[in-house]
């Protein structure tokens, strides 16, 4: 378990964060250029409103599926928008079921392009955060991300990973570019305005 993982709890039925033991009953602060160790758990509501707990559901309730996260500007009813206001995301391909902890575990970057265009030079900007529920090629949502916003922090630490491009799933790499080799040698790769093309010369 990662020292930074924050625990989801939701309730599948009333669409909600549920404070069960280290989980967080909202999202909390997240940082622009980190990658986020999640673990997500599926509840049911306590059977006993007043004193109960919620009921963590095992593998064997949930294993056929799993959840998605996309965080996002804003959401709209528009067909293809996810396209312009995604700033990051996670699909259930890149969710484990952790039979340790009854739950799914996954990263999610933040360190995108789109993240970056977002905060621009404010020191924050406030997103929505949205799970949904993908089992046999259909969805539900979990937790709707108009009601589930979250605050991402700028860093001052700008750290030596570029943002990547989510959308195209193309790393950016802001030129004229080097590349360091362990003999020392060193190339680079730069901008031939005269020809309209790129030169990669050892330097």
């Amino acid at each position: 378990m990662s020292a930074t993982q924050i625990t989801l709890v939701i309730d599948r039925q009333n669409r909600v964060l549920v404070q069960v033991g280290a989980s967080v009953a909202q999202i909390p602060n997240l940082s622009q250029r980190d990658t986020v160790a999640l673990l997500i758990k599926i509840a049911d509501p306590a059977t006993n409103s007043i004193n109960g707990s919620p009921t963590i559901l095992t593998s064997n309730e949930i294993i056929t599926g799993k959840p998605r996260i996309t965080i996002s500007s804003q959401a709209t009813g528009t067909s293809g928008d996810e396209d312009v206001y995604v700033l990051a995301k996670i699909r259930e391909a890149d969710f484990t079921w952790d039979a340790d902890q009854s739950g799914f575990t996954g990263s999610l970057p933040l360190n995108t392009m789109q993240m970056e265009t977002f905060i621009g030079a404010a020191e924050s900007g406030i997103a929505e955060f949205e799970v949904r529920w993908s089992i046999g090629g259909q969805l539900s949502t979990l937790l709707p991300g108009p009601k589930n916003s979250v605050t991402i922090l700028a860093n001052n630490d700008e750290g030596a990973d570029p943002a990547v491009d989510i959308l195209n799933g193309v790393m950016t790499l802001n030129g004229p570019l080097q590349l360091r080799f362990p003999n020392g040698h060193v190339y680079a790769f730069t901008e031939n305005v005269t020809e309209d093309g790129v030169d990669f010369s050892r330097i």
